[in-house]
């Protein structure tokens, strides 16, 4: 199987391109979760991509619940290519198979 690299969007991305539709296709856009901007300070924690789904979901022209089902697709899609998804925390690899 032949794919092209997949582009972790992180919030600079997004605060850089303002609302504008982004020239990466969507099937290609994974979020930042190790610990998105902000740090302790903001209440945010690992793994909250919220605020990041509200704003494609604008840019998009989507829903959020759309939003996240894509980018659940393309972890799918790459932890499948890569043969990483048996690695994934178990919690995670549920979430794969409904995706």
């Amino acid at each position: 199987m032949e794919w092209s690299p997949i582009v972790p969007v992180a919030d600079l991305f997004l605060q850089t391109g303002g609302d504008r539709q982004p020239l990466l296709p969507q099937d290609r856009v994974l979020p930042e979760t190790d610990f998105p901007s902000g740090g302790r300070r903001s209440g945010r924690r690992p793994g909250d991509t919220a605020g990041l789904e509200a704003r494609l979901a604008r840019i998009w022209k989507l829903g959020e619940a759309e939003v996240r089902h894509r980018l659940w697709q393309n972890l799918r899609r790459v932890a499948s290519a890569s043969g990483s998804a048996d690695r994934l925390p178990e919690r995670v690899q549920d979430f794969l198979l409904i995706a």
